[in-house]
């Protein structure tokens, strides 16, 4: 597995959170904020490998919310 390292700063990373999560928290009428501490800057990551991590991660999380409503 090749790692492609490149700087990203937090707010960028919230900024992509919040864009891709928004709507599908709106269509399960769930609230959605990401609250990072002001103080972060930035890191160095492997994009591809971050977001397929973050997507996994949030993706359970709001299937999980949706298994937990139902009866």
């Amino acid at each position: 597995m090749t790692v492609e390292p490149e700087e990203l700063t937090f707010v960028s990373l919230r900024d992509s959170v919040e864009r891709t999560f928004h709507h599908l928290a709106e269509s399960k009428s769930l609230a959605f904020r990401v609250d990072m501490d002001p103080s972060c800057r930035a890191l160095q990551h492997d994009s591809k490998r971050l977001q397929q991590i973050l997507k996994n991660l949030l993706s359970n999380a709001f299937s999980s919310r949706r298994r937990a409503r139902s009866p």
